[in-house]
């Protein structure tokens, strides 16, 4: 009775296994002008109900890829790289269809032209010259809202104590210059 039983969960597994399917995509993904392989190109397979990824993979160096092990059921292919267009193809796998070839994908570059374009830069704000050390407070987000004292004590290497004398490394003899003057 035993046997029987076991061979029935058996062959019952079995069969909701071939039931399922398992298929695979393959393609190759070149470029478009050059016909030189894409690599690293990435290649997304996504729910098209939900529009979520449920598997994905990346083109090697001859621009092939291959997702495996996919179950029954129509899937949308998302294939993309920076700088070109993405493609989107629409695929079924089912029992007699488990394995699809995409075959050759061509990518073509895509551009955005933009109307300007602003470069900002920003002091450091510890400037080490030749003859000084200069402590932009103006960039030091610290320092905002108090008063002379307080941004003098924020100072690295720089010492204020409770009488208000400034000293660098113990030493009185400096010189404290405010926008150069």
């Amino acid at each position: 009775m035993k046997r029987i039983y076991i061979a029935l969960i058996f062959i019952s597994t079995a069969l909701t296994t071939l039931g399922q399917g398992i298929g695979k995509i393959t393609g190759t993904i070149k470029d478009a002008e050059s016909s030189n392989p894409v690599e690293f190109a990435t290649v997304a397979l996504v729910d098209p109900t939900t529009s979520k990824p449920v598997d994905g993979t990346i083109a090697d160096a001859k621009g092939k890829f291959a997702i495996k092990e996919i179950a029954n059921g129509n899937y949308l292919v998302n294939i993309s790289f920076i700088g070109y267009e993405t493609i989107k193809r629409e695929v079924k796998i089912s029992d007699t269809n488990s394995d699809v070839d995409l075959g050759t994908i061509m990518l073509s570059f895509t551009t955005e032209i933009l109307e300007a374009v602003t470069v900002e830069g920003q002091k450091a704000i510890i400037e080490e010259r030749v003859d000084r050390l200069v402590y932009n407070a103006e960039n030091d987000n610290t320092a905002k809202g108090g008063d002379a004292a307080d941004v003098l004590k924020r100072v690295p290497l720089l010492t204020v104590d409770l009488d208000g004398n400034v000293s660098i490394r113990g030493s009185q003899n400096i010189r404290v210059l405010i926008n150069n003057r």
